[in-house]
């Protein structure tokens, strides 16, 4: 049984009135929009940690302000940064499955209110704009026979790849310079080498249960 059929069992069963259809779908909808704000605002802060730490290396920025906070020493700030990093991307991508699960679940639902195919178009126009099921349902439709289809097919996984293992590689990077630089040989030093390696292998761990979960009702 595939997942969407799934969905729609549960609906029919847990959901059964129209009424109670349409108050889940505006809550499932403020919830969707508060996991993308979510989601924008790690981004911004790996993006912003990603530049700071060669530029604290090369000693090119002097200090760090957050709000009323200020760190003026560097090297807590660059052993700081790869577990902060880390955490980040752990929690984006506990977020984005999350937000995976919520648009299987919106499309379902708005297919079932208004009576119209899970992979319609009036279903897939009612979703908030993502660039990401932008490509997706661009690679979906019908236009790959054109050199256009093709050239995005060709771009499309390796860009994806590439922004799923480019964290990864950053964290490798950010730890393999803790340990030449400071080593493991006190406890924190031990923390901040070990933390962003244990937060990478928790992370990768979530994309392995992602492929082997059900839906299931508790």
């Amino acid at each position: 049984m595939r997942k969407e059929e799934k969905i729609y069992k549960i609906l029919e069963s847990k959901l059964s009135t129209l009424e109670m259809q349409e108050k889940y779908l505006n809550l499932l909808n403020f919830k969707i929009e508060e996991n993308r704000k979510s989601m924008g605002g790690l981004a911004i802060i790996m993006i912003l940690l990603f530049l700071a730490f060669p530029l604290l290396i090369q000693t090119k920025i002097s200090e760090i302000s957050v709000g009323p906070f200020k760190l003026l020493d560097n090297t807590f700030a660059i052993s700081i940064i790869p577990s902060v990093f880390a955490f980040c991307y752990y929690k984006y991508i506990m977020i984005w499955v999350d937000l995976s699960e919520q648009k299987n679940i919106y499309k379902c639902l708005t297919s079932k209110i208004f009576d119209i195919e899970y992979k319609s178009y009036l279903n897939i126009r009612l979703r908030s704009f993502s660039l990401i099921d932008s490509i997706e349902n661009y690679n979906n439709n019908n236009q790959k026979t054109t050199p256009f289809g093709c050239l995005v097919d060709l771009i499309y996984l390796p860009v994806i790849i590439a922004i799923i293992l480019m964290p990864y590689f950053f964290e490798y990077y950010c730890a393999n310079f803790l340990f030449h630089k400071y080593g493991i040989n006190s406890i924190l030093n031990f923390i901040f080498f070990f933390s962003p390696i244990v937060l990478g292998l928790c992370t990768i761990s979530i994309f392995f249960q992602v492929g082997k979960k059900d839906i299931y009702e508790l």
